[in-house]
């Protein structure tokens, strides 16, 4: 895929057209896991999946985000 050898022109994060969550709700799925949340609360509060949280804390998606 071009996105894959050109990194740079890629749309990611809140600038993807699929993306379900802005870089706050990121940062706060961080913080609720970090504080010990469960992974199907997260994702319930959230409107996303189990793994997508469990992706985003390790750092697959939304690797952007601090």
């Amino acid at each position: 895929h071009w996105a894959d050898t050109n990194p740079s022109v890629a749309a990611s994060g809140e600038r993807h057209g699929r993306s379900k969550l802005t870089e706050i709700q990121v940062l706060e799925v961080k913080r609720l896991r970090l504080q010990g949340g469960l992974l199907r609360e997260i994702a319930t509060e959230f409107g996303v999946s189990e793994a997508t949280v469990s992706l985003i804390c390790n750092r697959v998606h939304w690797k952007h985000v601090a």
